[in-house]
């Protein structure tokens, strides 16, 4: 009778110490009256379950072993009991797999039945009474279900199209499909009600595998899952978040067997690729799916699985499809905000995509929140097209300046010069093919190529600028030494052309002057002496001198600015140093846009470039994220922050009031009511508790958790145990006080450094402390813009690992929060995942869509509805 194994194997979990067969017989006939088993009987159980490796001999008595084990679902089991295997199958798969299925959804049932019999409704009645009397009273009910949690499915809180999503996905039976939704379009409540429906038919020791691309979607999971009005409000002690590793030592420790494993796809991904095997160990992970039993999988934003076809994770999802081919799990679904860009991969890993929720579809129907999309092509502004044209005007007289000097004479002048110092000129001084190995080699190369040819290129004019240094020759001096030869009247002919030519690149000198912003080109551009000398011995002697490499490089550059060919080499950057067009592009399409309707937000997307800013004054131009961040500041129509991989950039006050609204924000905003809630309400979910003390007991903790926020200010290290001492032990006593009996026991053992949710919660709690003292730090900076007018602003280095998530999801948050000024924020491709924002309605990709796939992820995270859109919204629409 497996009843027996099973009332065995729940009294071996909760013993904590090896029990007789005698003790087992007592307490297996105790917690059920119809086992009503001998003592011989459960001899003969235990050691089936010692042969299955389920529970093992010590000393006199027994214990369970970390094995999972699967006990009878018996309200499945009752309804196929009453039915037989056969008709059994085909109530299963209308949906009707419990006794407590068909009493939850009577109407439902009364119309399968009449189909599915052809009898009328008094026999569909009779059947739904003899369901009823199995179950028995309400209080017996909850023994038959081994989860208890809410019913999404028979609420009103689904939407239509999710009911829609979950019919599809119900209808293919869970085997390897891939939906697509944007972002914001409630994909985890989806996930939910599939999750309610494999609940039905989930037995004890069984689980489900939700992988997910980081531990902030870990945290959003155990949300909706535990605490989450709108959510199946599960207990957490069936759920588990973490790493394989940490759920083998739970269960050995605790024989803890969970429902729902949560788990991101790199903590898999390390198990399937253990250090110093490399390849796919597909072992490690066949283990692990068979010791936690696993028979459904969720695929949190598959498409992070297949952009390496390669990865680990990419071979994880192709054992669970081989796995669901062949029944060892019986289900595999996968979700996505972009999946149709990877239709074609998701084949090659036995997924395939079979729905796809159009976003235009849901902002009609308002469930997603309405916004405006721009891509900013490349344009110039008035002033870059004057900068142009005059580059184009230079590089014209440059060339008429190599004709007097004249390519052959410069060419033989140049092999005159010995090997060993025109290489020295070209590694020490001009820094000429730095940074390979074969330097030498490859100058030399090109020096060989140099002394032949004809007409010198403006790719060869360093060649001019080696014959200079090595001769210490001025402009005029090698146009003196070009027209030697020549009679006297085409010498005077030609040094009168050199004059006018001086004077027309002066006149192009002096207009750049008033154009360009850059210091490092103003500095040359005002070089004296410009064209009639060069301190080449000065210049030469620079590599000796204690100078760092672009030290030395800009020095060389000052240096040789004095000549024509060396001015050049500088001016030349002037071509890609433009952007002015694009960000102007950007003001005013924000201009428009604010003009036209209120816009409570704006997220704009670029290249991620970074300003400069350890070594003094940065010039960031324009391009990328610090291009966009530095034309930003200084404006009053805009509060802008950029954030990048490894650092975020705030604009700057005396007061450094931005750095310390955020300060608050996080403590207050975050780490008291945002976490607070979430602790209150994992500790105290799915206990017998009435409304009165569920509000007692979070106004008392909300107060105790405030008082020791205040108290914390610069914090470089989690501090657990204080927080046990000074958080958790009073509010333990404050249960104590309460008289709550069976429920307090319960309520204690969660509110313990032991317990795996209330450490990893304490462990994001400290993280966020250390993002408060890393903003409380923030690094005052200076740049330039390209008008010249100086700026400082704020830097806040990101953090490592797990806590740089947090950083990014803090981002998201500034820009939603209203009592935060920032209206701007400009992100690089790292926003594409995991960065949900609700009130930008303005998105501009100013990268010209060069990264289709990241900005059409991060265009997702903006679709979010406002949360005045509730329940009774969705019912009206």
């Amino acid at each position: 009778m497996r009843l027996v194994e099973d009332l065995i194997m729940e009294v071996l979990r909760e013993a904590p110490a090896p029990l007789t067969p005698d003790k087992i017989t007592d307490r297996v006939n105790e917690l059920h009256l119809l086992a009503d088993a001998s003592t011989t009987t459960v001899s003969g159980y235990l050691n089936n379950l010692v042969g299955s490796g389920h529970v093992q001999r010590e000393g006199e008595g027994y214990t369970g072993t970390s094995r999972a084990y699967s006990s009878t679902n018996l309200d499945q089991a009752g309804l196929k009991a009453l039915l037989g295997p056969k008709i059994y199958r085909e109530f299963e798969n209308s949906g009707f797999q419990g006794l407590s299925s068909i009493a939850n959804r009577i109407e439902d049932f009364k119309r399968f039945f009449e189909r599915f019999t052809g009898c009328g409704s008094t026999m569909a009645d009779m059947f739904i009474a003899a369901a009823k009397e199995l179950l028995g009273p309400p209080s017996l009910a909850p023994d038959l279900s081994p989860w208890r949690h809410a019913d999404l499915l028979g609420s009103l809180y689904p939407r239509p199209y999710q009911h829609d999503v979950y019919a599809i996905l119900r209808g293919y039976g869970y085997q390897g499909k891939v939906i697509e939704a944007p972002t914001g379009s409630g994909k985890t409540l989806i996930g939910m009600m599939c999750i309610q429906d494999w609940l039905r038919t989930l037995s004890p020791g069984e689980s489900i595998l939700i992988l997910v691309p980081t531990i902030n979607y870990e945290q959003q999971w155990i949300g909706e899952l535990c605490y989450k009005p709108i959510g199946l409000r599960m207990t957490p002690d069936v759920i588990f978040t973490g790493t394989p590793a940490a759920l083998e030592a739970e269960r050995k420790r605790t024989g803890f067997s969970p429902a729902l494993i949560v788990m991101t796809y790199t903590a898999l991904a390390q198990l399937g690729s253990p250090t110093g095997k490399g390849g796919f160990d597909s072992d490690s992970i066949e283990i692990f799916l068979q010791g936690n039993n696993v028979q459904y999988v969720i695929l949190d934003e598959v498409h992070k699985v297949v952009e390496d076809l390669h990865s680990v994770s990419a071979g994880i999802t192709r054992l669970l499809t081989a796995w669901l081919g062949d029944r060892s799990i019986r289900g595999l679904i996968g979700f996505s905000g972009t999946a149709a860009a990877y239709r074609e991969r998701f084949v090659k890993l036995g997924l395939h995509l079979v729905f796809t929720l159009p976003a235009s579809d849901l902002i009609a129907y308002g469930f997603v929140a309405p916004f405006s999309e721009y891509g900013v092509p490349f344009a110039y502004s008035d002033r870059e097209n004057r900068v142009r044209n005059l580059l184009d005007q230079y590089k014209s007289l440059v060339r008429v300046f190599a004709g007097l000097l004249g390519s052959g004479n410069v060419r033989n002048w140049f092999s005159e010069i010995s090997m060993e110092e025109r290489l020295a000129i070209g590694r020490d001084v001009l820094g000429m093919y730095a940074g390979r190995k074969d330097q030498d080699e490859a100058l030399a190369k090109c020096y060989r190529e140099w002394e032949k040819g004809g007409a010198l290129t403006l790719n060869e004019l360093p060649l001019i600028t080696v014959v200079q240094l090595a001769n210490n020759l001025s402009d005029e001096s090698l146009v003196k030494k070009a027209a030697g030869a020549l009679p006297r009247s085409e010498r005077e002919k030609s040094l009168q052309l050199f004059r006018e030519l001086l004077l027309r690149l002066g006149k192009i000198r002096e207009e750049l002057k008033g154009l360009v912003y850059y210091p490092d080109m103003l500095r040359r551009l005002n070089a004296k002496g410009f064209g009639m000398r060069l301190d080449a011995e000065g210049i030469c002697r620079l590599p000796s001198a204690a100078l760092s490499k672009s030290a030395l490089a800009e020095q060389v550059r000052d240096g040789i600015a004095s000549s024509i060919a060396g001015l050049y080499s500088t001016l030349k950057n002037l071509y890609i140093r433009v952007g002015e067009g694009r960000v102007d592009s950007i003001k005013a399409i924000i201009a428009a846009e604010r003009s036209a309707r209120k816009v409570t937000g704006v997220i704009v997307f670029d290249a991620g470039k970074r300003i400069r800013w350890e070594s003094g004054t940065a010039v960031p131009g324009y391009a990328g994220v610090a291009g966009v961040f530095a034309q930003m500041i200084g404006d009053r129509r805009f509060t802008p922050m950029a954030v990048l991989s490894g650092e975020m950039y705030m604009p700057w006050t005396e007061s450094r009031q931005l750095p310390a609204q955020i300060g608050r924000f996080i403590k207050k905003n975050i780490m008291l009511d945002e976490l607070g809630e979430a602790l209150i309400g994992l500790v105290t979910q799915g206990l017998a508790l009435s409304e009165k003390q569920h509000a007692e007991f979070r106004s008392t903790f909300h107060s105790i958790l405030a008082g020791y926020i205040e108290g914390l200010s610069h914090v470089g290290a989690a501090r657990p145990w204080e927080f046990d001492r000074k958080v958790l032990r009073r509010f333990r006593k404050v249960v104590d006080e309460a008289g709550l009996a069976e429920a307090a026991a319960r309520l204690k053992a969660r509110l313990s450094l032991k317990h795996r949710h209330i450490r990893r919660w304490v462990s994001t709690f400290f993280d966020y402390a250390i993002i408060f003292t890393r903003l409380l730090d923030a690094r005052t900076a200076e740049l330039q813009q390209p008008s010249g007018v100086l700026q400082k602003f704020f830097v806040v280095k990101m953090s490592g690992g797990g806590r740089k998530q947090l950083m990014y999801d803090l981002t998201a948050r500034i820009v939603d929060a209203e009592e935060l000024p920032v209206n701007m924020i400009i992100v690089s491709p790292w926003a594409r995942t995991g960065w949900n924002v609700v009130r930008p309605n303005v998105l501009i990709d100013a990268t010209a869509t060069r990264n289709v796939t990241a900005w059409q992820q991060l265009r997702g995270r903006a679709m979010r509805a406002m949360g005045t859109w509730n329940k009774d919204c969705y019912e009206l629409v």
